[in-house]
């Protein structure tokens, strides 16, 4: 066996001078590896003996696909209320809670698997990363220390429980795999395990299609490439990407929407004009997450000149890609959309954080600063310390709260709900259909009422809505006068909204420090109740 970066096709073999020995001292590795993930488990352990409701958690968005995964297990079909039909979420991710819902409903068992899976993620994506780092010729124990700081940016966000849990894991699983060229030009079967983890990747989010035609283009733009779309190789990976169209065709003949309709909410745009608002609310995002992983790709593009000479042809478009996938995602966003960003839009970026880590393994001067041995110990450690200090989702009690006294209202006031931003937690607790009106988890005739901005209370007047629960932000205990609902309120202005005046008294008001829930009786006979004061908890 050769050394690891002569066994890599991808790059070239004037690796820099070896490391000092103890610094390839491999069994300590070994011992840091397993300590990495018993520091894993411990945080995955915390939430199974901590006081709080599991549903604090996670993500308020996982609730949309738990109750779609519910519903289709108990007989009623992909619905979140069992009023209208939906496909207002990633088809992978689903189907992995569809079968966890077969098995059992239990919360305790739900977050058993969401443990489950972000371990495995997590080991997945370590071994990945560590892969593609121990072939630049670093020394093992710093291959050790960015491969430690990619697992723990990545595990980090697959504890919010969202759908890029699969998709990140598989991003780096489609790199390294593309970065075999001689084992894809062995067999038209090598080329369908590619095509079937591309498909993977693009199902379990949408979206990702992007990165995979950045890699296809620059497959295609290089001819020392091209031999890749060889018929037979073409057919094999092609044979294995299938999955992605009947999706799209599923979608179309189903649903009558080719996207899924989550997405499609999101992409409803009264003009043409190009939106800041998502790339505004990526570049305010001032979290250390986010500084900790946007700094080191800034930092390698300074590097990556000195890199490109040992990168292979491959290797030269997987870099590329992973580095402009960003750019060419928050600028398709800002074309097509004007909602802000969530964390798990950011799933592109701890490939990056990897990929920039391999630019300054690549790179002789940066590789010989990060090698000394102070540096690398405090990359090891300070990876172990981010890790141990994470805290659980304690900034959601608050809508935790907040969505248990409504399902304490709802048990005795029954009939369908509708709510916009929070519904998904609210959603799971509610005895009674709850119809989403920022159109997440609704169908294309919903979103036509939105695109046509109809007056707020005639598109619950359709849906036979009795109690409309608002979100107040900013109000404190102050009195309840009207309230101008938007809907969606998370929707910037270049999207529809529908609006309507709640002057009536609410039948239920619950505080929070910077918001407060609201339930309004839509019912006619609710009017001749005004004078009764609000049930407040």
């Amino acid at each position: 066996m050769g050394s690891p970066q002569r066994s890599y096709e991808s790059y070239t073999h004037d690796a820099p001078a070896p490391s000092p020995e103890p610094f390839r001292d491999t069994r300590l590795v070994r011992i840091l590896t397993l300590c990495l993930f018993a520091a894993v488990l411990v945080v995955l352990a915390i939430p199974f003996f901590s006081r709080l409701s599991w549903t604090t958690l996670v993500q308020d968005d996982f609730f949309y696909y738990l109750v779609v995964a519910r519903n289709i297990v108990a007989g009623h079909g992909s619905t979140f209320n069992g009023i209208v039909p939906t496909n207002g979420y990633q088809p992978l991710w689903l189907w992995l809670l569809v079968g966890v819902s077969w098995l059992s409903q239990s919360p305790r068992f739900i977050l058993g698997f969401v443990a489950l899976s972000s371990l495995i993620s997590a080991a997945v994506t370590f071994l990945l990363a560590r892969r593609l780092l121990s072939k630049t010729g670093a020394s093992p124990l710093l291959v050790f220390a960015f491969a430690s700081w990619t697992t723990v940016l990545a595990f980090l966000l697959y504890i919010e429980a969202m759908e890029v849990t699969l998709t990140v894991p598989l991003m780096f699983a489609v790199v390294c795999m593309l970065e075999e060229t001689a084992w894809l030009e062995r067999s038209p079967r090598n080329t369908f395990f590619l095509g079937i983890t591309l498909a993977a990747m693009v199902l379990s989010r949408v979206d990702s299609l992007i990165f995979g035609s950045l890699l296809l283009a620059g497959i295609l733009l290089l001819p020392s490439l091209r031999v890749l779309v060889k018929p037979r190789l073409a057919a094999g990976a092609l044979l294995g990407f299938l999955p992605v169209p009947a999706y799209f065709v599923y979608n179309h003949l189903v649903f009558h929407s080719w996207l899924p309709v989550s997405g499609a909410a999101k992409q409803l745009k009264l003009d043409h004009s190009y939106s800041k608002l998502p790339v505004v609310s990526f570049m305010q995002d001032r979290s250390v997450m986010h500084l900790l992983i946007v700094l080191p790709i800034v930092l390698s593009l300074f590097f990556l000149p000195r890199a490109w000479r040992r990168l292979g042809p491959m290797a030269r478009v997987c870099t590329v890609s992973v580095l402009l996938f960003p750019v060419v995602y928050y600028a398709v966003l800002g074309a097509v959309s004007d909602w802000g960003l969530f964390p798990w839009y950011a799933y592109g970026m701890r490939l990056g954080f990897c990929v920039a880590a391999v630019i300054c393994c690549l790179a002789v001067p940066s590789l010989r600063f990060f090698e000394r041995p102070a540096l690398v110990w405090v990359l090891i450690v300070s990876s172990f310390a981010y890790l141990l200090a994470h805290q659980w989702k304690r900034t959601q009690l608050d809508n935790d709260q907040a969505a248990l006294l409504t399902r304490e209202f709802a048990l005795t006031h029954p009939g369908i709900y509708a709510m916009g931003d929070r519904a998904g937690r609210v959603g799971y607790m509610l005895p009674d259909p709850l119809i989403q009106l920022e159109g997440l988890v609704m169908d294309k005739d919903y979103l036509t009422s939105l695109q046509r901005q109809l007056p707020l209370r005639e598109v619950l007047a359709r849906y036979h809505v009795r109690y409309y629960i608002a979100t107040e932000y900013n109000k404190g205990d102050a009195p309840v006068a009207c309230f101008d609902a938007v809907e969606p309120y998370m929707a910037g202005p270049h999207c529809p909204h529908l609006r309507g005046v709640f002057c009536e008294t609410p039948v239920a008001v619950f505080p929070d420090a910077h918001k407060r829930t609201v339930i309004y009786d839509l019912a006619p006979e609710s009017s001749s109740n005004a004078g009764l004061a609000p049930l407040t908890r």
